[in-house]
């Protein structure tokens, strides 16, 4: 992990995969198991470890949170939606 923490790749799957289903993750965003830590996985660390499906689904959920947002006329919704845009774009 870039914050230093040793997780294997099993583990670390495992826990971005349970992070799915919770619809706070996309406030916050998937961060890393550690205890404390306070490091956020970005796009191109869990296309390494999500299943393409499971990826999916990640951009789906993300892109869904943005134009809620977005609707609300929130300079972060607007500012989340053009970077999943642009990552989702880059897959």
């Amino acid at each position: 992990m870039k914050c230093g923490h040793k997780i294997c790749r099993d583990c670390i799957a495992t826990h971005c995969h349970s992070k799915l289903a919770d619809l706070d993750t996309y406030a916050s965003g998937i961060r890393c198991p550690g205890t404390g830590c306070s490091h956020t996985l970005h796009r191109d660390q869990l296309k390494r470890v999500l299943n393409p499906e499971d990826l999916a689904v990640h951009d789906e959920r993300l892109q869904a949170f943005a134009q809620a947002l977005e609707r609300e006329r929130s300079p972060i919704g607007t500012w989340i939606g053009r970077f999943v845009g642009r990552a989702t774009a880059q897959a």
